[in-house]
């Protein structure tokens, strides 16, 4: 079977964070319905003390999943999905979709351009066993778990590769980065560390990935928790997806402290290619 999974796990008895994280999820499930995409939707969670845990025990539900031959898509909760998605299933490995805008703060072998955001990914069943070699986390601190939980990701996936080159290369022909898993601000950040540069039209959009944790965490202004609810609620109300990818980069725009003028160059610029896009 083919079947997407989103985790849902109570942290540390925050009820709160539960509950808004329950309500994206059902919207986006009622959004995506109609697409008749994937052969069955499962939520996974249950309370955990912290990330590490939510972590180690949705891996090994996955690798469950895996033993029974289901070939498996990870959305998290704040990737909201806004087209057909099936052609992912189509897949045949491990696959990540997306760059992080920097490097692994723990792997110098995982630079900018080359290290994968794991916000979104594909587990096929198919010779899982060679690819699947996740190790527990023990990390009490949400945002060091994190790190270690990307890192493994990545590891993951270039094991398949000779080079990290193949790697990406592989992501480019066979869907096309950022395509899913798409976040805005990455564009501020494609230089040429970046083998691929190229930022995806609105058509080519099928997923929007607003980094919550990444954002809350820091106490970022303009970036309180679920400050992207505003954006899926106009995608659940019928509003283009061009005006409201319009509204995320000028939102970026407006509350995050870009020093460095060629990076605002660039986000403008892509705001401006969204702009006069079709």
């Amino acid at each position: 079977m083919n079947l997407l999974i989103y985790p849902l796990y109570l942290i540390n008895n925050n009820t709160e964070h539960y509950n808004a994280h329950k309500e994206v999820i059902e919207l986006n499930i009622s959004y995506i319905d109609k697409f008749h995409s994937v052969d069955e939707i499962k939520i996974i969670g249950k309370s955990v003390k912290n990330w590490s845990e939510m972590i180690n025990d949705l891996m090994k539900n996955i690798e469950d999943l895996l033993k029974a031959k289901n070939n498996i898509l990870l959305c998290e909760a704040d990737n909201f999905i806004v087209e057909d998605f099936k052609e992912v299933f189509s897949l045949n490995k491990f696959t990540l979709f997306a760059l992080c805008n920097n490097g692994s703060k723990l792997d110098k072998n995982l630079p900018g351009g080359e290290y994968l955001n794991a916000g979104f990914a594909y587990f096929p069943y198919k010779n899982f066993e060679k690819y699947f070699k996740f190790k527990k986390i023990d990390e009490k601190d949400s945002s060091k778990s994190s790190l270690i939980y990307e890192k493994q990701i990545n590891d993951i996936f270039y094991s398949q590769f000779n080079s990290h080159i193949d790697g990406l290369n592989y992501i480019n022909k066979k869907i096309g980065f950022s395509n899913y898993n798409w976040r805005g601000l990455l564009c501020i950040d494609v230089d040429n560390r970046f083998l691929y540069k190229r930022m995806p039209s609105v058509k080519k959009i099928k997923s929007i990935h607003f980094l919550n944790l990444s954002q809350y965490i820091h106490k970022v202004n303009g970036f309180n928790p679920f400050w992207y609810k505003k954006f899926v609620n106009d995608l659940v109300s019928g509003k283009s997806k061009k005006i409201v990818i319009l509204k995320i980069l000028y939102h970026y725009w407006k509350y995050v402290d870009i020093k460095i003028v060629k990076k605002k160059y660039r986000l403008v610029k892509y705001f401006i290619t969204i702009l006069l896009s079709k």
